[in-house]
């Protein structure tokens, strides 16, 4: 709903995550009906929501990384079906930013390298 930038609230972290946990589901189901193009809207939506978790303990920070891991590989897999290459990538790197050895993420990059015949790196 392109709402999520401009909330600027401090809601309680239980609150926030409802509103990331949303986003991610509707994200899911879009996906599941390979309606892509709103998929990744909807995971983007929660990906904004986890940027405005203030004052978060390390338990929680954890948490909130390994949400973003998910909507990150998420996204990935929908610019995979779109056949945009490049957001494939960027969004692989940002998983793997979080976690360099997730299995999803390293794949999904390395998918891209195929595709761009990058076989030296």
């Amino acid at each position: 709903d392109g709402k999520a930038q401009h909330d600027t609230r401090k809601l309680s972290k239980p609150d926030r995550m409802r509103k990331v946990q949303k986003h991610k589901d509707n994200g899911t189901e879009l996906f599941k009906g390979k309606n892509y193009i709103h998929a990744t809207k909807a995971y983007k939506e929660a990906l904004t929501h986890c940027s405005h978790f203030f004052d978060l303990s390390p338990e929680d920070q954890e948490e909130v990384n390994g949400v973003k891991l998910t909507l990150y590989n998420n996204l990935a897999l929908c610019w995979t079906k779109l056949d945009n290459f490049d957001q494939v990538f960027k969004c692989a790197s940002e998983a793997l930013a979080i976690d360099e050895k997730n299995s999803k993420a390293l794949f999904r990059r390395a998918t891209v390298y195929e595709k761009r015949k990058q076989y030296d790196l």
